[in-house]
């Protein structure tokens, strides 16, 4: 059985068992419109969203024969992080007598914004500006920080990686793009001429970084570069 496949039976188990509870518990059916409005208020404009889960117990008894009672939620803690929050539900009297309380399961996700790649990459290849993109996933809260949200442009692959997942930072690894003692092409120009020299890098460094850079056809053979591209640079 594919991996797609024993999800899809997970969740049509659990969207049974859902339903075989509500049905043998007719008062959930009063209690559950009052939760869901309680929740949207409380998850409003935040970056989380919630599916109810269950009571911790039966409801038999919990309305009676008098579903039309007051139902007052409480303790329920978004600055917690948790997956698995509770929130209970106390049911009033006419006179704000607070008859029963219930506790209710909530589970939780939080919305993460992560990096992506377009095209899968095998363990060592460097991963392309070209071929990253950014898309919104529902996570566990306490997972948040497993995800890579810095810059991914230039950095290597240190496992295979899928398409279309979010990239953790356990999957990629920082190779400079230009490692020391390469063969690397640097340019020195300027309004005039432009020439290219064949130099050995002393240093590894990225676009931007100063390196040093030893060449044979210079008369100073030791000379300070600034890399441009993978294996280039430029005199300085």
């Amino acid at each position: 059985m594919s991996k797609k496949n024993f999800l899809l039976l997970i969740l049509v188990f659990f969207a049974q068992q859902v339903q075989a509870f509500e049905a043998a518990n007719p008062f959930w059916l009063a209690v559950k419109p009052k939760l869901v409005k309680f929740l949207d208020a409380k998850v409003k404009n935040t970056n989380y969203s919630y599916q109810i889960d269950k009571p911790a117990r039966e409801l038999t008894n919990f309305l009676g024969k008098r579903a039309n009672l007051e139902i007052k939620f409480s303790q329920f803690n978004m600055n917690v992080v948790n997956s698995r929050k509770t929130v209970v539900a106390t049911a009033y009297d006419e006179n704000n007598k607070a008859l029963e309380s219930l506790p209710i399961f909530i589970n939780m996700k939080t919305a993460k914004k992560v990096l992506c790649l377009k095209t899968p990459l095998s363990k060592g290849e460097e991963i392309k500006r070209e071929n990253i993109y950014e898309k919104v996933i529902n996570i566990d809260p306490r997972d948040v920080n497993l995800y890579y949200d810095g810059v991914l442009a230039q950095k290597v692959a240190n496992y295979d990686i899928g398409a279309g997942v979010g990239i953790k930072v356990n999957q990629v690894r920082h190779q400079k793009l230009i490692q020391s003692g390469e063969t690397i092409k640097v340019v020195s120009k300027n309004k005039v001429i432009e020439l290219e020299f064949i130099c050995r890098a002393m240093n590894s460094g990225d676009i931007g970084d100063i390196i040093t850079v030893h060449c044979d056809n210079l008369q100073h053979s030791s000379k300070k570069v600034k890399i441009t591209d993978r294996a280039t640079a430029e005199l300085i």
